[in-house]
């Protein structure tokens, strides 16, 4: 009997353990897609100036005033994300969509400038988050 208890858990042991390395996940696409663009491949569309002016308080509670030079609508919410070559400020991706809008038929947005200019006021400050955004279109 106890050869039996001992068989069938040998077995048990071996089919846990053979269970856990058959499982194995993998992919049959490739790993990186790679597109080779040359500035010969480009062509220039024009550039765009995009810019936030905001205030913080006490390090922790921001109030945007203006957005493109204009007062700022907390009712309606423009989001664009510009995946570019840089790090573009968060506060920019509210400003972004003038970009597309200059430049609807573009498919590559390059930042080629970014500035912050920042006022110091008590308890806070008044920031102006300025960009220079170029748009291409592919040949």
């Amino acid at each position: 009997m106890k050869r039996i208890i001992s068989l069938i858990t040998i077995l048990a042991t071996a089919l846990t353990l053979a269970s856990c390395s058959i499982v194995s996940r993998s992919t049959f696409g490739a790993d990186t897609t790679q597109l080779n663009l040359r500035m010969d491949d480009l062509q220039l569309l024009g550039e765009t100036q995009i810019s936030v002016e905001y205030n913080t308080y006490l390090g922790i509670f921001t109030r945007v005033d203006k957005v493109n030079g204009e007062v700022y609508d907390r009712k309606v919410h423009n989001f664009t994300y510009l995946h570019t070559n840089t790090i573009l400020a968060r506060k920019l991706n509210i400003a972004a969509h003038k970009a597309i809008e200059d430049f609807p038929e573009a498919n590559y947005f390059i930042v080629t400038n970014q500035r912050t200019t920042k006022d110091v006021l008590f308890l806070g400050s008044a920031k102006t988050v300025c960009a220079t955004v170029k748009a291409y279109k592919i040949k």
